[in-house]
């Protein structure tokens, strides 16, 4: 069917210093308004005629705005970085919206099978319960070793939140990295 987004992006990028300690700041924020221009639109035919064609209205979870399915509306993301001598350290923030359409035969399945079913997923409930987004945390810290070469300590997912950018989709808990890197 047909389809059309509308949205709008701005972007914020400097760098400076506040005395002696040099700082970089990156951040960026993108709206998007994903709609079905076709909602009654039959794109398929089931071989069983006592079932009706499927459109983008009975297949939804959500037709509310007619937004699209698996689409984040809202994106928020912000990284600053401080350096001060050889040290340096940095924090980043993401904030995804909640995924407000998908589509229903997930919902139906995992809530009309039984609880040992393999199809019991949790997500008719995620969809009801996770209704904002989710905001990210990322940090780190480290030292330059020379002119080329870099040593940094970092923790993705700082705060280990639990959370999925698309139902059923969980994303990585908090993880710690050491990186050494080498600019040639």
């Amino acid at each position: 069917g047909g389809a059309r987004v509308r949205g709008l992006e701005a972007e914020l990028a400097g760098k400076g210093k506040i005395g002696n300690m040099d700082l970089a700041i990156l951040m960026g924020y993108t709206w998007t308004k994903p709609v079905s221009t076709t909602p009654s639109q039959d794109y398929a035919t089931p071989a069983v005629t006592t079932i009706p064609a499927y459109d983008y209205v009975n297949t939804s979870y959500d037709t509310t705005g007619y937004l699209l399915k698996f689409r984040v509306q809202h994106l928020f993301r912000a990284d600053v970085q401080a350096e001060y001598w050889k040290l340096f350290a940095g924090v980043s923030v993401r904030y995804n919206s909640h995924v407000r359409n998908i589509d229903k035969v997930f919902v139906t399945l995992d809530e009309t099978t039984s609880e040992a079913s393999a199809l019991r997923t949790g997500v008719g409930d995620w969809m009801r319960t996770h209704k904002t987004g989710d905001t990210i945390l990322d940090a780190r810290i480290g030292f330059k070793l020379g002119e080329n070469n870099r040593i940094a300590f970092i923790v993705n997912n700082l705060t280990n939140l639990t959370y999925a950018i698309r139902p059923l989709s969980v994303e990585s808990p908090r993880t710690f990295q050491l990186q050494l890197s080498r600019s040639i």
